[in-house]
């Protein structure tokens, strides 16, 4: 059975298009007279998820569900490095941390210190939850690789990465009027500050190991867009996540939950319908954002039109 996106894609692109249309059902369609719009994503995610399915065991999970702490970490960093063939020689660190003021943040991944960091409340959580938030900070860090292994992009994180280690040495953690004229000025003379060109030799030293196991991508292929869209992503950083639709459907974010529910699925349902659990949960998340838009409490609509119209390779998610 084939679903062409495109008609996604077309009623996303009408003058009066609404986020509750993707609940209606797709006209003259071969596949299913009830087909949904809402089903031509679920379907994409499904495809996308297959791709990412890992060969994990029961038996695998059970050799380090026994441990604790720093220990049960890493082996279960070391398991999904060794499923999606990452060489550990380049491989974040992880640890357990409190991470402050986070909600209901489980992790979080530090690309500047690349380091997974997973909540202090999580260790008490079943192992297989632990492991499926893991794969989805890992996918974060992916993401930074490849931006390390663009050359339209390796530039622009080398020097973010560094000039933001060179804020944090010298305690400065947001931009404010009483800092903004030093912080400009050591970002106009950042190559002139020992601090900063420290830190940028170790981010080039940190690219050529990349280079060495991962090679560079290639100029023709699709991720090349992707990367140059993900820069620009991160430039917007502020302004993307100060929406929930925004940051949920960015080329940041909307990635690293694909993965994550593949596992899930994989470690939760084995014998489930992962394509009906897709639809599920972009049912339920859908409602969710039409009742906030009734509400006025945000306009979800254009910010969804304009996200899917920005994304060179669109992967849609409607996942929290």
């Amino acid at each position: 059975m084939q679903i062409n996106y495109k008609i996604f894609l077309d009623l996303v692109n009408k003058k009066n298009f609404n986020i509750s249309d993707l609940s209606k059902k797709v006209p003259n369609t071969k596949v299913s007279k009830n087909l949904t719009y809402l089903d031509i994503v679920s379907f994409h995610q499904y495809i996308q998820a297959r791709k990412m399915k890992l060969d994990i065991s029961k038996e695998e999970i059970d050799n380090f569900s026994k441990e604790t702490g720093g220990r049960f970490l890493k082996q279960a960093l070391d398991l999904l490095l060794t499923k999606l063939n990452i060489p550990k020689k380049i491989s974040p660190k992880i640890r357990y941390l409190k991470i402050k003021g986070s909600g209901q943040v489980v992790a979080n991944c530090d690309i500047q210190k690349r380091i997974i960091n997973v909540n202090t409340t999580q260790k008490k959580n079943d192992v297989k939850l632990q492991l499926i938030y893991i794969r989805h900070e890992l996918e974060h860090w992916k993401q930074m690789v490849d931006l390390f292994r663009c050359d339209a992009t390796s530039d622009f994180i080398m020097h973010k990465i560094a000039f933001n280690l060179t804020l944090s040495q010298r305690k400065i953690h947001s931009i404010d009027a009483g800092n903004y004229d030093f912080v400009k000025n050591l970002l106009d003379n950042r190559t002139n500050d020992p601090m900063f060109l420290k830190y940028y030799q170790k981010q080039k030293q940190y690219q050529r190991k990349i280079i060495k196991y991962l090679g560079k991508i290639d100029e023709n292929s699709p991720r090349w867009n992707e990367c140059i869209q993900l820069m620009n992503e991160y430039n917007s950083f502020n302004q993307i996540t100060a929406n929930k639709i925004n940051y949920m459907c960015s080329l940041m974010e909307s990635p690293a939950y694909i993965p994550e529910y593949a596992l899930g699925e994989q470690l939760f349902k084995p014998n489930g319908c992962m394509l009906k659990d897709f639809k599920l949960i972009s049912q339920s998340t859908l409602n969710t954002l039409i009742q906030e838009e009734a509400k006025n409490e945000v306009t979800h609509t254009q910010n969804f039109k304009n996200l899917i119209k920005s994304q060179p390779n669109p992967i849609i998610s409607f996942f929290g």
